[in-house]
C-alpha cells in the first residue's frame, strides 16, 4: 500500500482520533522498516496487546534503531530521532504530517503530501479502498472543468461522456463526495442535497 511506503519512507507525525488507525499504522510501518532496520516501540504499554493484531517484527530499542511513538500526548514523548509518531493532538514536531479521518461507511482517509488515501481496518489487516474506474472519470471530468461545477451539468455531461445512466452519475458523484475526492481537489459540486438535482 503506497501510504505505508511513504510513511516507511520519510518522518511523519499521524494525526489520528483512531486507537486502531494508529496501532495499524504503526505496526504495518514496524513491519517493513524491520526488514533493513531495529524498531523501537515508545510507549508499548499505551497498546492493549489483547486487542491488538498480530506483530511482525520483534520490537528492539538498541542504539540506531528507528523509533516508532505510539500515541502520543505531547512533543515531550517523541525524541528528536524518531521516525514515525501517532498521536491524537496537534503536536508541532518537524516530520510530514498526515491527517486521518473517519468515512461515513467505517473507513478512513489519510492525506499526506496532497495525496489521499482511502483504506478500511478488517480482520486485523488494513486494506485499500481503489477507486472505481467510473468514479476515476467522473474525478477527471471534474479536475478538467477547474472551479465550481452545478451537479445537474456533471450529471447530464458524464452521462454523455462516460455512458452511464444519470442516476449511475449521482451515485459515483455521491460516493466521490463521501470517500473526500472532491474536498482534496477544491471542487465543489453545488446542491444542498447531493441525491437530488
Amino acid at each position: 500500500m503506497r501510504l505505508l511506503e511513504l510513511l516507511a519512507s520519510r518522518k511523519s507525525l499521524v494525526r489520528s482520533y483512531f486507537y486502531s488507525v494508529n496501532l495499524m499504522l504503526l505496526f504495518k510501518v514496524g513491519a517493513i522498516l524491520a526488514k533493513t532496520n531495529d524498531v523501537c516501540i515508545i510507549n508499548e504499554h499505551k497498546i492493549r496487546w489483547n486487542l491488538a493484531p498480530v506483530l511482525e517484527f520483534n520490537p528492539r530499542c538498541v542504539e540506531g534503531a528507528k523509533l516508532l511513538v505510539f500515541e502520543a500526548e505531547s512533543e515531550l514523548e517523541v525524541p528528536q530521532e524518531f521516525w514515525l509518531a501517532t498521536s491524537p493532538k496537534r503536536l508541532k514536531l518537524q516530520a510530514d504530517v498526515v491527517e486521518v479521518v473517519k468515512l461515513s461507511d467505517g473507513s478512513f482517509k489519510a492525506t499526506l503530501a496532497n495525496e489521499l488515501f482511502n483504506f478500511r481496518i478488517s480482520g486485523g489487516q488494513l486494506l485499500e479502498l481503489k477507486m472505481g474506474s467510473d468514479e476515476a472519470e467522473v474525478l477527471r471530468l471534474l479536475e478538467e472543468w477547474g472551479g465550481e461545477a452545478e451537479l445537474k451539468d456533471v450529471v447530464a455531461v458524464a452521462s454523455k461522456r462516460c455512458g452511464m445512466t444519470r442516476d449511475a452519475v449521482r451515485e459515483v458523484v455521491w460516493r466521490l463526495k463521501e470517500k473526500g475526492y472532491l474536498d482534496l481537489i477544491g471542487r465543489l459540486v453545488k446542491k444542498k442535497n447531493m441525491r437530488e438535482g
